[in-house]
């Protein structure tokens, strides 16, 4: 589990693995599979579709997990969603669907990654060569890069550009205090070669230095509760396990963003409000008092910060982030 990919999607894809391994490390913990239909002709018209659907997850936690089958319970429930009164496509995908719930917190927590990330200030270098050949430019090459490692490299026929715009990204960040060298290389037409080169110096910042500086920092931590039904902004009770870990980071210097959405399925203005009223029922959860004007909270409504194509993407942007920003002493 630790090793996992830090996207939503590659972890979701993942679930029952997740949900197995757990299970093997609490032999103590139950789960309990509900499998439910749609509303079209065919999924109506299929007798036992719904235990069906939970019985082929059963299958894979025992045959693939070795997770004994007394251990999981499965059973039906006949509305998941109530796609009769939106009528849409996208709900009726959703209901055809298989919910986990168990009686052990440890086998559906939420997956905490931690990582460190790395920035450059500024994001971008530019390279303004000035080349001056009689005989013409027959070929060019830019290298940019630290010691023996090229970052970047760029090269061509003819007339050399005017200049070179190298956005780096995180592959392409100095790992070094090493100055950072470019170098230009060019042949002309009459095979004379001629290299110029220029060097930037490069300061790495890391937490540690920046504590004995006394230069300012932040620890931000980032939560995500996933857990809103359709249409629904009440908290579950998995959400307020989640919001205890929550509390556990904030201190009193911290600052706290909290910001709602929704999928695209429903009215765009009836689903700001609704993005809304879910951030605020964190805050109210969070701090046990009513929001004011002048707290961190937004609604933003529809998002696609998920894939609204896919029904697992629907139900991820249902969601409210919780940021909380706190200076390191």
């Amino acid at each position: 589990i630790e090793n996992l990919p830090p996207s939503t999607m590659d972890i979701y894809s993942e679930l029952l693995n997740i949900v197995g391994k757990r299970m093997q490390l609490h032999p103590e913990a139950d789960i309990t599979l509900t499998g439910s239909i749609g509303y079209t002709a065919p999924e109506q018209n299929y007798p036992g579709l719904a235990a069906l659907r939970a019985e082929e997850v059963r299958e894979y936690l025992v045959k693939t997990c070795r997770i004994d089958p007394r251990r999981i319970a499965v059973t039906t429930a006949p509305v998941i969603i109530d796609t009769t009164s939106f009528d849409r496509p996208d709900l009726e995908q959703e209901a055809r669907r298989v919910v986990i719930s168990s009686n052990e917190f440890e086998i559906l927590k939420p997956i905490t990654i931690q990582e460190i990330k790395r920035t450059i200030n500024p994001p971008a270098v530019k390279f303004i060569p000035e080349v001056h050949s009689q005989a013409g430019v027959a070929e060019w090459t830019l290298v940019a890069g630290q010691g023996t490692n090229a970052l970047v490299a760029r090269q061509g026929r003819g007339k050399v550009p005017l200049d070179f715009l190298w956005k780096m990204d995180r592959t392409q960040l100095p790992k070094t205090e090493q100055p950072l060298r470019a170098s230009l290389t060019v042949t002309d037409n009459a095979d004379q070669t001629r290299q110029a080169s220029a060097s930037i110096p490069v300061r790495q910042l890391t937490l540690k230095k920046k504590v004995e500086q006394r230069i300012g920092n932040m620890r931000i931590d980032q939560y995500r509760l996933l857990l809103f039904d359709f249409d629904r902004a009440e908290l579950s009770p998995l959400n307020q396990k989640i919001l205890e870990m929550v509390r556990a980071s904030i201190t009193p210097f911290s600052r706290v963003i909290v910001k709602g959405y929704t999928d695209r399925v429903g009215n765009w203005e009836y689903n700001k409000n609704l993005s809304r009223e879910r951030a605020e029922n964190v805050w109210r959860a969070l701090f046990g008092m009513e929001p004011s004007e002048n707290d961190d909270i937004k609604g933003f409504g529809q998002t696609e910060l998920y894939d609204n194509d896919r029904p697992e993407g629907r139900f991820f942007c249902r969601t409210v982030f919780i940021v909380v920003q706190t200076p390191v002493q």
